[in-house]
């Protein structure tokens, strides 16, 4: 069956996470037939790749198979770059969203994607909110491509100063300090970067035989950085709210 939408979750030991993070994908069906007609005819599917968990995660995922949607591989361990790749070569959805299994999304999350996917874009990039627990604060990410609507033309410095950071996710000092084989600074606050607020083409993964790399310190922005390379019409400018269960912050 071909899909819309192929959610691949790269998984290892997060089986204390991952009953919510399924089940917060599975309600947006439910929910946006009720209130969308157009989202019935749209699909999506979920492949959870397994890099050899050692918990109860094979256990709980495997009850989750008897959803037709939802496929459950088992691997030994190889690290998230292989598992993602793994996701990558057994989605049959047009797009392909990569979701941490310790996070889950909002009941309109998939309802706002399908309708931008209706103007069959070649990348997907969305805007979102950090909530930190601690002190009940929420600062708002906008990505680099949102800070104006009109077209600019700029030159080879602009693009590395101003624009390649946001791409990569991380700070100029930090790619510095990776250019020089330093250490990263961990706290430089980019969070653009992170691979679960782009939707990809698989199209052109696959024509371009684009992968994650296994050993590039930051796999996930060099990944990005070439799909940009290769997408012709990138749509944005629009928030799809998804929070973290994991103990330091929540993306809401």
């Amino acid at each position: 069956m071909n899909y819309k939408l192929s959610i691949i979750l790269p998984c290892y030991n997060i089986g204390k996470y991952i009953d919510k993070c399924i089940t917060s994908i599975l309600l947006q069906e439910s929910i946006n037939k009720k209130t969308t007609q157009s989202i019935i005819n749209q699909s999506f599917e979920i492949i959870i790749i397994d890099d050899g968990s050692t918990d109860n995660l094979p256990q709980l995922c495997r009850k989750w198979t008897q959803n037709e949607n939802i496929t459950f591989i088992h691997y030994e361990n190889s690290g998230v770059s292989t598992a993602r790749n793994r996701g990558i070569y057994h989605a049959k959805g047009e797009y392909i969203w990569f979701i941490d299994p310790d996070d889950y999304i909002t009941p309109n999350a998939l309802s706002i994607i399908f309708k931008q996917l209706e103007d069959n874009p070649d990348l997907l990039l969305f805007n979102f909110n950090i909530l930190f627990e601690k002190n009940n604060s929420t600062t708002t990410i906008k990505n680099f491509l949102t800070n104006s609507s009109e077209v600019k033309i700029i030159n080879d410095k602009q693009l590395i100063r101003d624009y390649i950071p946001y791409i990569i996710g991380y700070s100029q000092d930090n790619i510095n300090r990776m250019y020089k084989g330093m250490k990263i600074q961990t706290k430089d606050g980019f969070m653009h970067g992170a691979v679960w607020h782009y939707i990809f083409k698989r199209e052109i993964i696959n024509k371009e035989n684009i992968w994650f790399s296994r050993v590039c310190q930051n796999d996930a922005s060099s990944f990005r950085y070439i799909i940009i390379g290769f997408s012709f019409f990138i749509e944005y400018d629009f928030y799809i709210s998804v929070l973290s269960l994991s103990p330091c912050f929540q993306v809401v």
